[in-house]
């Protein structure tokens, strides 16, 4: 993730260096490969000398495991912490970081593309400027939507953040259960899901208006409309279900 976001910064800043720690410095040395103007600090609390928006994109465990010194600098400098754990409520992150400015943000790995849609939440102490100068960041890079609830945030950050690996999965399946796997077939059919998404959402029509436009009665469309009524419902409530799972057992295992 940390790859995508900065590959997606280099585009719209070229010019813009970025302050970068890891423990592994060979970690770092990487990412110039994606971003020439990273400049690797030694210490965390480096990345908050001057007012800074602070990308936490670590495990849960490392956020805990931050020091005080860290939540010192964050308040001297007036620097915003922007955290990319999935599991970390804004609640559960202000109790962490207690009245520091907090942007809650799932990560994308289409942020390196310049598309994607990014989920995000904030505590009480940010300012409208402070969410306007991350919008102006984040916005060349992504289509950005504020979660109205821990719930909304779940719920739509699963398709949102997961989605590029789910519904490459989906598509990949098809590819096989249709015979395809000349790479020139695959793109016709990844240009046909393209247009077809484009066409949801340039003309705002309801699926089932399009599906009718498509599925001629008694025609190969719409016997494969009927199969996949029958099938399709019991496996994406089973992914769901999967998925709400492991979300509920990273959150239990914060308790």
């Amino acid at each position: 993730m940390t790859k995508s976001l900065v590959t997606g910064l280099r585009q719209i800043f070229p010019d813009k260096s970025i302050k970068v720690y890891n423990r592994t410095a060979d970690k770092v040395v990487e990412l110039l490969t994606y971003n020439p103007k990273i400049n690797r600090v030694d210490n965390y609390t480096d990345l908050c000398r001057d007012s800074s928006f602070v990308f936490l994109i670590i495990p849960t465990s490392g956020i805990f495991a931050l020091e005080t010194d860290f939540v010192s600098s964050i308040l001297k400098s007036d620097s915003v912490i922007v955290s990319c754990a999935n599991s970390l409520t804004i609640d559960k992150l202000t109790e962490v970081f207690p009245e520091t400015k907090i942007v809650r943000l799932l990560p994308n790995i289409n942020w390196q593309i310049k598309q994607g849609t990014t989920i995000f939440q904030t505590n009480s102490t940010i300012s409208t400027t402070d969410l306007t100068e991350l919008t102006d960041i984040l916005t060349p890079i992504t289509k950005l939507i504020e979660a109205k609830s821990d719930h909304e945030f779940d719920m739509l950050g699963k398709l949102t953040s997961c989605g590029p690996g789910l519904f490459t999965k989906i598509v990949d399946q098809l590819l096989t259960s249709f015979d395809i796997s000349d790479d020139m077939q695959k793109q016709a059919v990844y240009h046909t899901l393209i247009s077809t998404l484009n066409y949801l959402i340039d003309s705002e029509k309801p699926a089932d208006k399009i599906i009718s436009e498509v599925a001629n009665k008694g025609g190969l469309t719409e016997s494969g409309i009927i199969a996949a009524e029958k099938v399709l419902p019991d496996c994406f409530d089973f992914i769901s279900k999967s998925m709400n799972e492991k979300l509920l057992e990273r959150q239990q295992n914060l308790k």
